[in-house]
């Protein structure tokens, strides 16, 4: 098996639009774009190899990241969540010669893991390889920006400011910037996903914003 991780393998729903796979939604949560011909690299995990690097496509929510193949490997892995609230050290890579990419640290969300807990973070790199990233780039902030806000103002100090005040990316989606080297495409209109019973739940993203996590 896969060690418990749950992150690993969050539960999966056909898309009924495209008839592809997609993360199933927690509940209120808003799935806002996916990203197609994404090529993940993470470390820290339960293969043969102790990292796993696959092909397919991103998905980003005002909550998380998920990755998803069209197919499991031979560890049986096929998707990976990433919560927002314990994505962090994000940098943007532009290199000279190869795809455009993201890395990042990333603390599994499992019983042990966490800021405070005693599994280390997962190295991460996303590398898009087919075309720009001007559409996904603006909303992939704005999402961790949003998330770190709603982090900061559940702590001590309680109220954040006004002018500090950050919107919720999932209010901005249909004036998006749409760049047209980027094939991103932005959910303006929900995706008709099924929603997880609390029973599959691999988290609760709810509870992962609060300080001391």
């Amino acid at each position: 098996g896969l060690g418990g991780t749950m992150a690993a393998n969050p539960p999966l729903v056909e898309d009924p639009a495209t008839r592809q796979l997609m993360p199933a939604l927690f509940p209120g949560e808003r799935m806002m774009l996916r990203r197609d011909g994404v090529r993940l690299t993470i470390g820290g995990v339960h293969t043969a190899k102790g990292k796993w690097q696959a092909r397919g496509q991103l998905y980003l929510s005002d909550v998380r990241l998920v990755f998803v193949s069209p197919k499991a490997d031979a560890s049986g892995l096929q998707a990976f969540d990433f919560p927002l609230a314990y994505w962090y050290a994000e940098k943007f890579n532009q290199p000279i010669f190869g795809a455009n990419n993201v890395s990042a640290k990333c603390w599994p969300a499992t019983p042990q893991g966490g800021p405070h807990g005693a599994e280390p973070p997962h190295d991460v790199a996303l590398h898009f390889m087919d075309g720009g990233v001007g559409t996904f780039l603006p909303l992939y902030w704005a999402a961790l920006e949003f998330q770190r806000a709603a982090g900061e103002a559940q702590g001590p100090a309680v109220g954040v400011p006004a002018s500090r005040a950050v919107q919720n990316p999932k209010d901005t989606l249909s004036q998006a910037f749409v760049d047209p080297s980027d094939p991103t495409v932005v959910f303006v209109v929900a995706p008709d996903a099924k929603e997880m019973d609390d029973d599959s739940k691999p988290y609760e993203p709810m509870e992962l914003a609060k300080p001391g996590k």
